[in-house]
């Protein structure tokens, strides 16, 4: 497959937000990104964070904007260096197929190597959107495979590896939605390249402003703040949450134990944590298969 010539992009982050940029990096490039402390300056104080993405030539800016959208200030200008021209076989050392339990996630040039019995989810990278590698991502889909079959909503769906999961695991039915209409596409494309496409319901929607679709399992692997936000409007049975610092989980949970929601499992992994939280409310019409719970 034939790739457009790529470019590093190298910012400088101050030393008190590089938990929050390390959210926001992984998001856009969970396929892999460098890091680096930089040296302390003359008075001792601890130096900036170097990140570095690779994009497209010409697309340099998507990783600035996308670092001021997430809130976080870079400090002086970015520097954009360009890769080695090898760079269409050297990039798919970044794409390693990750095993979470019994599902099997990994690049299409590596599908021939997954072990038999496993169930393959095969993602296309695609730059900003999920291909399985984070933390955040392994976490949600390691809780998945514990939850009653039931019907699942995968919340911020990305490349849609959590509603191709939910799908091959017997969960139905399965609705994807996101804010970003590229990120609908990228999901519509994995969903046909793993046979599910009639399997989920795929769909652009910003529940930011609009109704959150009824489920029974909402998955949501997002940032803190449009999680909290969103707390008070949710009324699934049962909610798989992701994309925390293990520093934000007690804001996160406080927000939910407040709609009514109590905590019910935490799991931890390389600075990342999920949460399983279930509606204390008995009598909640959404609970379709209440006998499953």
């Amino acid at each position: 497959m034939a790739h457009a010539p790529l470019v590093e992009v190298a910012v400088h982050v101050a030393h008190e937000h590089v938990d929050m940029a390390e959210l926001a990096v992984g998001e856009f490039s969970p396929g892999g990104f460098q890091q680096e402390t930089l040296p302390q300056d003359a008075e001792g104080e601890d130096g900036p964070e170097r990140f570095a993405v690779f994009v497209p030539a010409g697309d340099e800016g998507t990783f600035t904007s996308w670092l001021a959208g997430a809130g976080i200030e870079i400090i002086g200008e970015p520097v954009v260096t360009p890769v080695p021209r090898d760079w269409d076989e050297r990039w798919k050392e970044f794409h390693q197929p990750v095993i979470i339990g019994n599902l099997w996630v990994g690049p299409p040039w590596q599908e021939d190597q997954a072990p038999e019995g496993m169930k393959r989810i095969v993602i296309e990278p695609a730059q900003g959107f999920g291909t399985g590698a984070h933390p955040t991502t392994r976490l949600v889909l390691a809780l998945l495979q514990d939850q009653p079959r039931a019907s699942v909503l995968d919340l911020g769906c990305g490349s849609g590896v959590l509603a191709i999961a939910a799908a091959k695991l017997g969960f139905g039915p399965v609705t994807a939605i996101d804010n970003d209409p590229v990120a609908v596409e990228s999901t519509f494309d994995n969903l046909r390249r793993n046979d599910v496409d009639g399997l989920v319901q795929a769909f652009v929607r910003d529940v930011l402003q609009d109704d959150i679709p009824k489920a029974d399992v909402v998955l949501a692997n997002v940032l803190l703040e449009p999680l909290v936000r969103i707390a008070p409007r949710m009324t699934a049975p049962r909610l798989v949450l992701s994309g925390l610092l293990h520093s934000q989980v007690d804001d996160c949970a406080a927000a939910y134990e407040q709609a009514g929601y109590v905590l019910r499992e935490r799991r931890d992994r390389d600075g990342w944590s999920a949460i399983v939280l279930d509606n204390a409310n008995e009598h909640a019409d959404v609970m379709r298969h209440r006998a499953v719970w």
